[in-house]
């Protein structure tokens, strides 16, 4: 199964995402609410997607994505 993470600081974005995925039969790992919230859960699920806004709260989406490439 593929593990997906979904980060949106906009709950009505987040629920809509799921919700479409729902319908496709692709389960949604976990969900985070902030740039600080992806680093965590990227840790510790190693997703294989991640569904990264790039304006939030915390760490932006940008300083997200490079604290887990690093």
């Amino acid at each position: 199964m593929v593990r997906i993470i979904i980060i949106d600081d906009d709950i009505e974005q987040v629920e809509s995402i799921k919700f479409l995925m729902k319908l496709k039969k692709i389960e949604v790992s976990v969900v985070g609410y902030n740039g600080k919230d992806v680093v965590e859960l990227y840790k510790k699920y190693k997703p294989d997607v991640v569904l990264l806004d790039l304006m939030m709260p915390e760490y932006d989406g940008y300083y997200a994505i490079e604290e887990i490439t690093k």
